[in-house]
């Protein structure tokens, strides 16, 4: 797929061969939604606890986009197979897939914190938000994106042991850095979220996808 193509407005590293070619979170975030979409966090223990058990006290922010445990992500994964619930398509290095998920903060305050985990350890990786989700997926390298519209690049960096954490340090705000971007989130307003990530040489994957309503 040469993603050369898709609409990006902040996004010109994106190619296949081209430059792209590159904690623990606080209890009450990174529930995962059970049927309804919001709640439940599973029980599937990781490195630095990020699989611990949490409350389900979140509700401005989602999960979808993942063939086997998403009914409406209907594109296949590619060549490593279905990832673990809440986490996207497997790949190289996890067979469970990487997962992205609220580690810190409230979208009402603006200080919220996503991490992602389970991708090939150092992984060059880009967090891409959108304004609209695909309705049954779309095949995307080894994986499955379900981010689309004009995406923005919010941040980009490698992951050590295939993890990422954004914003940190002095980085800008998520609000900050999209408005900084040319998209203005409104208030009330909805934007959706995933992790490119490097699988390897000639292989990309990525994330599962999140929805964060922002107040």
């Amino acid at each position: 797929m040469d993603c050369s193509i898709l609409p990006l407005r902040s996004f010109a590293l994106f190619s296949l061969v081209g430059v792209l070619a590159s904690q623990a979170p606080r209890t009450g975030a990174g529930a995962p939604a059970n049927a309804s979409g919001v709640g439940v966090e599973d029980s599937n223990s990781g490195s630095n606890n990020l699989g611990a058990d949490l409350a389900p006290s979140e509700n401005w922010y989602r999960f979808f986009c993942g063939p086997g445990w998403d009914p409406t992500t209907t594109a296949p994964c590619g060549i490593h197979g279905n990832g673990a619930t809440y986490h996207g398509c497997r790949n190289s290095a996890d067979s469970a897939g990487a997962r992205l998920t609220v580690q810190s903060g409230d979208a009402a305050l603006d200080d919220v914190v996503l991490i992602a985990y389970g991708e090939r350890p150092y992984a060059l990786s880009i967090v891409l938000q959108g304004p609209q989700r695909s309705a049954g997926g779309l095949v995307f390298g080894d994986g499955v994106r379900c981010v689309i519209g004009t995406l923005e690049r919010l941040y980009t960096r490698t992951a050590p042991g295939g993890i990422l954490v954004a914003p940190e340090g002095s980085e800008p705000s998520i609000r900050t850095r999209s408005a900084a971007l040319g998209d203005t989130i409104p208030s009330p307003g909805t934007r959706y979220y995933q992790v490119w990530y490097r699988d390897g040489p000639g292989h990309f994957n990525i994330t599962s996808a999140l929805q964060i309503d922002w107040p």
